[in-house]
């Protein structure tokens, strides 16, 4: 790949953690367009997780109503009288869905030593599903904003942190997670989003696991 092949190849996986995150917000009029988009990044990525994106733009093509999706947003991830599908890598590997624990701990550990701050706006534990996948849309930044000109070669410590933050957390807790909002959830909307994020977090460190990707001498999917 030659430097501009890289950048919007990296460029793609980028968008597409923001764009779940998003997914796990509130759902609300800006979550509309953002599965739409997420079809033609995934598509590019040649992923598995087209088909389910698909089936959730679809749903939102003719939606005007969130009250459904916000009742089942709250059933899963909120409450009041426990989550039923935790959105936080505590309630699956430490086995207590609190602010505290040793997961969320580490999460804004890496969080803090990358520069970055919890915001006081966000009222969730560090290692909630929005936060991480926020996380992991900017360690590909950084990545990004460090390929020199006219070079073929991925900066080894972004990649490095990238699959380490995947193996600690994301790609640990998120199957679980998964299956909870599948055995749960009553919305295809978000049957779909759990089928698409357990597919594309398996797919993320497949990439990463790739020998030689920090020469990025690897074709797309």
């Amino acid at each position: 790949m030659n430097p501009d092949d890289i950048i919007r190849f990296e460029s793609v996986r980028q968008e597409v953690y923001r764009g779940f995150s998003a997914c796990f917000c509130l759902p609300g009029p800006p979550l509309v367009h953002i599965p739409e988009t997420l079809v033609h990044l995934l598509a590019a990525q040649d992923s598995e997780a087209v088909a389910p994106m698909t089936r959730m733009a679809s749903a939102m093509e003719s939606l005007t109503d969130f009250s459904g999706l916000r009742v089942e947003f709250t059933r899963l991830f909120v409450g009041p009288y426990g989550r039923l599908a935790p959105p936080c890598g505590s309630g699956y590997m430490d086995g207590a869905d609190t602010m505290m624990s040793d997961s969320a701990m580490d999460a804004e550990a890496r969080y803090r030593k990358a520069g970055l701050v919890v915001s006081d706006t966000f009222k969730e534990a560090p290692d909630h599903i929005v936060a991480e996948l926020d996380y992991l849309s900017f360690l590909v930044g950084k990545e990004i904003d460090a390929l020199a000109p006219d070079t073929t070669e991925v900066p080894q410590a972004s990649l490095h942190e990238q699959k380490t933050f995947l193996e600690r957390h994301l790609a640990r807790w998120v199957p679980p997670f998964a299956e909870n909002i599948m055995r749960h959830a009553t919305e295809p909307f978000y049957q779909d989003l759990a089928t698409a994020t357990r597919l594309v977090i398996r797919e993320s460190m497949d990439y990463l696991s790739i020998p030689g990707l920090s020469e990025h001498d690897v074709p797309p999917r």
